[in-house]
């Protein structure tokens, strides 16, 4: 994914922010066709739980995972 994410970047001239945590081990898809940066980069970050927006002049990825979204969260219990 984060070379994918350079390559749109060089490719296209606009930056990408995203927080490198966010990426893991994350692969993107094949891409085909002749698509727009905001179609290769919809489709790069589809079932990833990523999102993008813009934002003044450059792309911003973020998680679409809210911070109680998580299997301990889930599961913790509390002693009281």
């Amino acid at each position: 994914m984060d070379e994918r994410l350079q390559d749109l970047t060089h490719s296209t001239g606009c930056f990408i922010q995203v927080e490198p945590n966010l990426l893991g081990n994350l692969k993107a898809p094949a891409l085909s066709g002749k698509l727009t940066a905001k179609q290769a980069l919809r489709q790069s970050l589809k079932g990833s739980r990523l999102k993008f927006h813009f934002v003044k002049d450059h792309w911003q990825i973020t998680s679409t995972r809210r911070a109680d979204d998580h299997p301990i969260h889930d599961s913790f219990v509390q002693p009281w």
